[in-house]
């Protein structure tokens, strides 16, 4: 079983998939413009920020939304795991097509995998790849997946992929595409501005409603309120959804005031200690 991902300094868990599945982040609509231009012309993808600005959020999205979004085939969402090897990547790929791993046991040929993974694309009809965790993978792995990548466009499988990471992993990927000639999309992500914050806010409770309307107003207290939250989550995605779970918890039916914040605020400082 997954074990369920961590904040950054990995102290406590992350939100649920289900806190974060309803929101549209700024970024959403950007990076669908990206997987639409990336399965129009069948190339590489990357989108790039720190841990909690949201990737893994706007990759889950691009997954479920694939059919609006090209129409054809599937999207296959592939999570990458640390390890050192050239073929890393290639298992990953075969563990997220269903594959059990008996059948590419360690001692397998490169060439074996990358047979059976161009089979099982085909087969299930993937047309769109998308890592998430990508810089998990050694530069030897990342070739080798990429080589695998480059073989489905030269065997007539329309292929695209798309990889979420960190800035090393977009370096990596763009002089890769820059030396062998290469399309590569990008967008990189980064915290949420203030407003963005209450924005998200609003949608995951209907209790920040209030708030985020006070905010827009200019009211002092919906203002002093929002700076306790920058200050504790400087916008990052991941210690915001933390921050409101903590919130929902301890103030269940509210208010939303500077005092409740500051509360949750000195709960943090317990925590981080």
């Amino acid at each position: 079983m997954e074990e369920p991902p961590t904040d950054p300094e990995g102290s406590r868990p992350a939100p649920a998939a289900d806190d974060l599945a309803r929101v549209v982040l700024p970024h959403t609509e950007a990076a669908l413009a990206l997987a639409r231009e990336c399965s129009i012309l069948h190339c590489l993808g990357a989108i790039a920020g720190i841990p909690g600005t949201g990737k893994t959020t706007v990759l889950r999205s691009i997954v479920s939304r694939h059919e609006s979004i090209s129409g054809e085939g599937r999207a296959l969402y592939v999570r990458a795991t640390r390890g050192l090897g050239a073929t890393r990547g290639t298992r990953d790929l075969l563990e997220a097509l269903g594959l059990a791993p008996g059948l590419f046991p360690p001692s397998s040929p490169a060439q074996h995998l990358k047979r059976l993974a161009l089979h099982h694309l085909r087969q299930q009809n993937v047309r769109l790849i998308c890592v998430d965790e990508a810089d998990g993978w050694s530069p030897e792995a990342f070739q080798t997946f990429v080589g695998l990548y480059d073989h489905a466009l030269s065997s007539e499988l329309p292929l695209s992929a798309i990889f979420a990471g960190s800035t090393n992993m977009l370096g990596w990927l763009k002089a890769y595409a820059a030396g062998m000639s290469r399309t590569l999309r990008c967008e990189t992500f980064v915290n949420l501005s203030p407003a963005h914050v209450v924005a998200v806010l609003r949608q995951w409770n209907p209790l920040f409603g209030e708030f985020a309307t006070g905010v827009s107003r200019g009211d002092k207290e919906s203002r002093r309120a929002l700076t306790v939250v920058m200050r504790n989550t400087g916008g990052n995605l991941r210690r915001l959804s933390f921050f409101a779970r903590l919130f929902r918890l301890h103030f269940p039916d509210g208010p939303v005031t500077t005092a409740n914040f500051e509360i949750i605020e000195r709960l943090l400082m317990k925590v981080d200690m």
